[in-house]
């Protein structure tokens, strides 16, 4: 009996260890800007990291709280050079979107109007693999 108690606590532990070791990514995708004035531009592949120890997202456009996860995605949000970021990160596909809007563009949003965007990202994502 004690066998298979100890054997139990180690697996896990081993399994706790797999999750709290941060996820290296490399996302590539596209930026799209609407304010001041429209740009869209690719991104090539940059290195993020999903750290759910942690509860922190490092992406191409910054670092963020994850807000939460499920078994589908992680979601975060913050704020990044003034504007206020909400993201989430498929967890199956890779798919990463990221929204930016103004403080003033959020308070339509909660109160049902209309709101103007400040940028989005469209990003694809994947396990990010040693060279050597």
């Amino acid at each position: 009996m004690k066998l298979c108690v100890a054997g139990a606590v180690f697996v896990s532990a081993a399994s706790s260890a797999a999750v709290a070791a941060p996820i290296e990514l490399t996302c590539n995708g596209t930026l799209h800007q609407y304010l001041p004035t429209v740009v869209h531009a690719a991104l090539s592949p940059t290195a993020a990291q999903v750290d759910l120890e942690a509860m922190r997202i490092s992406t191409p456009f910054g670092r963020y709280g994850i807000t939460s996860v499920d078994n589908s995605s992680v979601s975060f949000n913050g704020t990044w050079k003034g504007w206020l970021v909400a993201g989430s990160l498929d967890r199956t596909t890779g798919e990463m979107n990221m929204r930016w809007l103004s403080k003033e563009e959020q308070t339509k949003l909660y109160r049902r109007e209309k709101a103007q965007m400040g940028m989005s990202a469209d990003l694809k994502c994947s396990v990010a693999s040693r060279l050597f």
